[in-house]
């Protein structure tokens, strides 16, 4: 056997038989095999990530226990980094030379030709192999009927009653219903919208969201394009019909803006917004919460985590932030 690395952007579907297939080949045929695990740095989501990194850890505990300890199966959580492919890339080599020894030359290994391209994304110059094991399955196979070995059946029987497991149902099924409603379209239509960043010292104000996708979770005042308005006047309307507050006071403190367009970074479809950066001196007053928004509160930047954050919303937030504070250097 040889030394190889199992590296797979789109996360293994461990939900899926043919799968777990996959991962029995690649450790009857190599020494050591490196599963990276994306998307440390993001939200759960039901189209991604339904699976948090933890919960793919524990998966990969109870079925392949003696894989592990054995050091014959070697697991590297990886973060996405949507708008820093250096870091992406930085984090992927060093799990590499890790697993491997430094300048060590492992195989590179895919399940699909979707898998290879991704993980071509995360390591650019790779060209990896393509052991194909059935079709690929996405996320939403999760939420139909399992066909699994017994120890990966029982883990998900497990999963499926916990609360999170309900929540990402839920959230597939409300993403299912929306893209419903384009399916006629002669091709998969892209969405615009506009959101604000509103800063004060250190806090940003955020929202709750009431709706799905990450409902319950945090995110920035935004929301679609209308037909007539510009994406500047998007972040501003939404921002103050989901906190009510005053466009005036928003409209002369922009310091700056950035495209969001990470290609998965909404589970309804393909989403790209434009964030917009404002320093407030002080607090507004008389803030309420429309009717998008469950709630809203000012956070300290400081103390939120990506996960904190719906969508990209941290990464985009982040970008915005060095930029103005390189500007003013």
């Amino acid at each position: 056997m040889t030394a190889g690395i199992a590296a797979v952007g789109l996360p293994l579907a461990f939900w899926d038989k043919a799968d777990l297939s996959w991962l029995d080949h690649l450790l009857s045929t190599f020494d050591r095999t490196l599963l990276l695990l994306p998307g440390s740095d993001r939200p759960r989501s039901s189209h991604q990530h339904p699976l948090t990194i933890h919960e793919r850890q524990d998966f990969l505990a109870s079925v392949y226990g003696p894989a592990l300890s054995e050091g014959r199966l070697v697991c590297a959580p990886m973060v996405d980094e949507p708008y820093r492919p250096g870091l992406r890339l930085a984090a992927c080599r060093e799990a590499v030379d890790q697993a491997f020894g430094h300048g060590s030359e492992p195989v590179f290994v895919a399940r699909t030709e979707a898998q290879g391209d991704e993980l071509a994304r995360f390591l650019p110059g790779v060209a990896p192999a393509i052991r194909e094991f059935g079709g690929a399955r996405p996320a939403a196979s999760l939420f139909g009927k399992l066909e699994l070995p017994e120890k990966a059946s029982l883990w998900f029987s497990r999963w499926r009653r916990t609360t999170a497991a309900e929540r990402m149902a839920a959230e597939h099924k409300d993403c299912v219903a929306f893209q419903r409603t384009w399916r006629g379209s002669p091709f998969p239509p892209t969405f615009n919208a506009g959101d604000a960043i509103v800063i004060c010292g250190d806090e940003i104000l955020l929202i709750e969201r009431d709706n799905w996708p990450f409902k319950g979770l945090l995110a920035l005042p935004g929301g679609f394009l209308e037909r007539w308005e510009t994406l500047f006047d998007a972040a501003l309307r939404e921002a103050a019909e989901e906190v009510r507050v005053k466009r005036e006071d928003l409209e002369k403190l922009l310091r700056g803006s950035r495209t969001l367009d990470y290609p998965w970074r909404d589970p309804r479809g393909r989403f790209i917004s434009q964030a917009y950066l404002f320093i407030l001196k002080e607090k507004p007053v008389g803030l309420k919460a429309g009717s998008d928004a469950k709630g809203f509160r000012w956070e300290k930047w400081a103390e939120l985590s990506p996960q904190d954050l719906a969508f990209d919303h941290w990464h985009a937030i982040r970008e915005l932030l060095e930029a103005v504070a390189l500007q003013t250097g």
